[in-house]
């Protein structure tokens, strides 16, 4: 195991490198936990997390004839799982296991399982084991081949834990105009590796459900069907567990997330006021066949889509301002 200096020279090319091997393989579910440290966003890049990935071998028939090419060179390296990833700490790469091929086809092609927020903690308590990997400049090498089941020929699961390092450029930690500090995905096209490990090629479109962690008295936001909610505990805590999720299949650049003190969400438009100015099925999806993968079309189901977060100030635009936060070293989180 290997792991890529933090301090190491970012490439100079506008151009991200994607290096995730989607012609052998395609992640079509991520449950994403993300967890800041407990000084109420006060130490940059004081995060860590865990995202498990619900992986599938790609179908040769959704593949042309020269990417098919490519995807025969490739079958010598088949045990081989590549993730787009930079500046993450990879602690643990494993293979979870105790589940039966039926429970993971059904989970995996029920929109109503992948919304579920239960279903979170269920594959989280399975059990799993160790499978060795590399980091590199820009990739996550995830060997295959420790597994004990034909990883390659099914769909399998796969879980990773990592810390966010202080360099990863996916994230920005800043002050907004009311002087508190917030945290915020950079929302380039390209560029969700430094916050967890996926592919982002565009055509590698999945589902996600995500759980954020953070201190009592937080606002956040995230990408997804609806507005969160805080999942329940058995007793208070100073932390709260944020859950959202998406039953849309989307490109990974398109998952983004903020979280501040003192925002309050406002919605542009209520849900009763978009009822009455369109109706419940667009004429187009009626006149006219989709064309997509099945999934829940949010377009013919009118959604109204999530909230959108204010700060609870008298200035008249709540965007952070530019310039950073001093740096503090991230505190000492506990491992994984």
């Amino acid at each position: 195991m290997a792991s890529a200096d933090c301090g190491a020279a970012a490439s100079t090319d506008l151009d991200l490198p994607l290096l995730a091997n989607v012609d052998a393989f395609r992640v079509r579910h991520y449950i994403i936990r993300l967890e800041l440290g407990d000084d109420d966003l006060q130490h940059q890049n004081a995060m860590r997390g865990d995202v498990m990935l619900f992986v599938s071998p790609t179908n040769a028939e959704q593949l042309s004839e020269d990417r098919l090419k490519s995807r025969k060179r490739a079958r010598k390296e088949h045990d081989r799982l590549i993730l787009d990833c930079r500046d993450l700490c990879v602690q643990k790469v494993e293979a979870v296991t105790g589940y039966d091929d039926g429970h993971l086809d059904s989970f995996l092609h029920s929109f109503a399982e992948r919304r579920d927020h239960c279903r979170v903690a269920r594959w989280h308590a399975l059990p799993r084991i160790p499978l060795t990997f590399e980091t590199r400049p820009w990739s996550l090498d995830i060997q295959l081949g420790t597994t004990d089941a034909e990883t390659t020929s099914s769909p399998f699961v796969i879980r990773i834990a990592y810390e966010v390092r202080p360099c990863g450029m996916s994230l920005y930690w800043r002050r907004d105009y009311a002087g508190n500090p917030c945290v915020f995905t950079s929302a380039s096209p390209i560029n969700n590796r430094a916050l967890f490990p996926c592919q982002e090629p565009p055509v590698a479109m999945a589902t996600w459900q995500a759980v954020i962690t953070a201190p009592t008295g937080c606002t956040v936001l995230c990408t997804g069907d609806r507005n969160g909610f805080v999942l329940p505990t058995e007793v208070p805590t100073r932390r709260k567990s944020h859950y959202f999720y998406t039953s849309m299949v989307l490109p990974m650049s398109t998952f983004a997330m903020a979280v501040g003190r003192q925002w309050k969400c406002v919605e542009l438009v209520s849900e009763d006021a978009a009822r009455m100015r369109r109706p419940a099925v667009c004429p187009e999806v009626v006149e006219s066949k989709c064309n997509h993968v099945p999934y829940p079309c949010h377009v013919a189901r009118g959604d109204v889509g999530p909230s959108y977060p204010v700060a609870s100030s008298r200035r008249k635009s709540y965007f952070p301002r530019r310039s950073s936060m001093s740096p503090h070293g991230p505190p000492t989180l506990p491992l994984v």
